[in-house]
């Protein structure tokens, strides 16, 4: 992330922070928390100040009450290493399209997120497994961020609390703790600006994510166990695993699942065998079209 980035990336947690009376932060308040002059941190934030000693970054992290996933990407992307730097050699397109064709090759449930957490595209298998009827789709296509996976968590149009049950608040959890990380870096456009404020919206959603705050403890997602009792299937046993592949435009995340017992198994191979395994496509990627308010 170059300078001038990073320094967007710094104003606007700063505005969307708070100090611990509650005050918004201000150039000057949070200048003397971090032990830079105002003019220093009027710098930070232009991308005129090319480097960071560790205590700035350390006291800025504290300031803007970072959980631990975030402190992770707030220093990567501080170190002003740029992703075309380390990514795959394939454009983006190509790695999407190499990723298109796994997850319709794989012989499990799968789908794939991009660092919104957006559903860029999902398997026949798992369409079924979380029973996607063509009226989802059709209703998703009509609301904003309607293939975002978290405004999928919390509407409760879609259904999954009552089909997880008592396991749901966890899955939800984990899932504000993976959308924290991954799209940490881009706080500062306006895509996730709008996304906030769409998921803000629900109450639910709002005490989870002031919740995860509270909460040192990093929820990822790789070998989560999923126990519940499907209303179309019955007992389900599996572990959710993710395959990250970097691109210029963040993290494509490959969500596989694997069963845990052979009668998950069972019905995952009735799920893949019975029809062909394509995969649909949903969310706009790599180009994210803006939502009309």
């Amino acid at each position: 992330m170059k300078a001038a980035t990073f320094g967007q990336l710094v104003r606007e947690l700063r505005k969307k922070t708070s100090d611990t009376n509650g005050d918004p932060w201000t150039r000057e308040t949070l200048s003397k928390k971090i032990h830079l002059s105002i003019d220093q941190l009027g710098r930070l934030e232009r991308g005129d100040r090319k480097y960071y000693d560790s205590q700035t970054l350390e006291l800025l992290a504290k300031a803007f009450m970072l959980i631990p996933i975030e402190r992770k990407e707030f220093y990567i992307a501080a170190a002003g290493i740029n992703d075309e730097d380390y990514c795959y050699h394939l454009t983006p397109e190509e790695q999407l399209e190499e990723l298109l064709e796994v997850t319709g090759n794989v012989i499990t449930p799968a789908f794939l997120l991009d660092a919104y957490q957006d559903i860029v595209a999902i398997n026949k298998s798992c369409l079924d497994l979380f029973m996607i009827t063509e009226e989802l789709i059709s209703y998703a296509k009509k609301i904003p961020f309607g293939f975002n996976l978290l405004k999928y968590m919390y509407d409760p149009f879609f259904g999954l609390e009552d089909m997880f049950g008592p396991l749901w608040q966890n899955i939800a959890m984990i899932q504000i703790h993976q959308f924290r990380r991954t799209s940490f870096r881009f706080q500062h456009h306006d895509y996730y600006k709008q996304l906030m404020n769409e998921l803000n919206r629900g109450p639910k959603f709002d005490i989870n994510w002031y919740a995860s705050l509270r909460d040192p403890i990093n929820k990822y997602l790789q070998y989560e166990a999923f126990n519940f009792t499907h209303p179309q299937y019955g007992p389900l046993n599996y572990v959710a695993t993710e395959a990250n592949t970097q691109t210029v435009y963040g993290e494509l995340q490959l969500i596989l699942y694997t069963p845990t017992d052979s009668p998950t198994a069972a019905t995952f191979y009735q799920l893949v065998s019975s029809e062909p395994q394509n995969v649909i496509r949903l969310a706009d990627w790599p180009v994210k079209k803006q939502i009309k308010s």
